[in-house]
């Protein structure tokens, strides 16, 4: 399995709201007719910051989970008409800016603590 996140803010000129709304009713199902996506999650966030920290970044607006049955699932996507079709309504809610999208490819995950149980 392989899993990508994708760390997302919105388009300067959108509120959250109307962000959130456009990628749940909108993006959400056009991302849904990738070939080969096993699993999709969005995770809709309020950035909470920390005062012990330097605000200079703008807010996070959400987090993408896709998952992938195998490299060879996720090459046959790259060419697909539906990738495409992802990528042409990004510039709807996020803009075109590299900085309102960062994408990251799982390479590990570790469990300290699952489903309650602290582990090792």
């Amino acid at each position: 399995m392989i899993k990508f996140f994708f760390v997302l803010r919105r388009r300067p000129d959108l509120t959250p709201e109307e962000f959130h709304d456009y990628w749940r009713k909108t993006h959400g199902p056009i991302v849904a007719k990738l070939p080969g996506l096993v699993r999709y999650v969005q995770h809709h966030v309020v950035s909470v910051p920390r005062p012990e920290y330097a605000q200079d970044e703008a807010p996070i607006d959400g987090i993408v989970e896709t998952w992938w049955e195998s490299p060879e699932a996720l090459a046959r996507v790259q060419q697909s008409p539906e990738l495409a079709a992802v990528v042409a309504d990004e510039v709807n809610f996020m803009g075109r800016s590299n900085r309102n999208v960062h994408t990251l490819m799982v390479t590990e995950s570790v469990d300290f603590i699952a489903e309650g149980q602290r582990i090792g």
